[in-house]
């Protein structure tokens, strides 16, 4: 049975949130981190299928994820990892990051803070293709929702841990569609399927919660789609 794997390497709330959005049955999800953190604890807790990647250079790590990948029938992996993955693992499983920023924008470890430094009056996420690059990869989708107050981390780390759920079962959505993501980028974003997620989760309220009691009203209104 295929499974959609996630690799981790902090708390990973974001991840969790968006399997339970998208209503990803256990058995469908493998959970891999480099270490042990809030990822692994979160996977334990839920009942979800763990493993551990081992590796010092980037090398080893990505020939563990592979082997990881291989052994449990994972046709298509989700990063929100702190640390780069390359060959052979890319190149040779679909292999998607997100990234707490509008890229090109405020690429690297920390999308949030730039922003807020900055003084942008939103806050946004992407789901991209993963390359060899830092947050290089070809886009596939973003979200992103106006920040009031422009300089406040708090409510900034908030919107990014909505939009970044979203975009986690926004990947979900296209892999249950099985999505060809190894596809050429131009036949991949022909192939996508319009995302039905942003309404249902606004209409569950989500946002609302996530937005420190914002209305999914004025969220629907200042909310810009997930894009193709």
């Amino acid at each position: 049975m295929r499974k959609i794997g996630f690799l981790l390497s902090a708390g990973g709330s974001a991840c969790f949130k968006g399997i339970d959005l998208a209503q990803l049955e256990k058995d469908d999800v493998a959970i891999i981190v480099d270490r042990e953190c809030g990822a692994a604890d979160g996977a334990r807790n839920r009942g979800l299928d763990l493993y551990y990647a081992a590796g010092t250079t980037r090398g080893e790590l990505s020939q563990s994820v592979l082997d990881i990948a291989l052994g449990n029938d994972v046709d298509c992996l989700v990063m929100l990892f702190s640390r780069l993955v390359g060959r052979p693992l890319l190149g040779s499983v679909p292999v998607l990051n997100i990234h707490p920023s509008l890229l090109p924008s405020f690429p690297g470890l920390d999308g949030v803070a730039p922003a807020a430094q900055a003084y942008m009056p939103f806050q946004g996420a992407t789901l991209h293709v993963a390359d060899e690059g830092m947050d290089t990869g070809p886009v596939l989708a973003q979200a992103v929702s106006a920040v009031h107050g422009t300089s406040d981390i708090g409510a900034r780390h908030s919107i990014a841990f909505a939009l970044k759920s979203t975009l986690v079962a926004l990947a979900i959505d296209w892999w249950r569609e099985r999505v060809d993501f190894a596809a050429s980028l131009t036949d991949l974003r022909k192939g996508l399927p319009a995302p039905a997620a942003y309404n249902s989760f606004v209409s569950h309220g989500f946002f609302d919660r996530a937005l420190e009691g914002r209305s999914a009203n004025l969220l629907e209104k200042k909310f810009l789609a997930l894009s193709r």
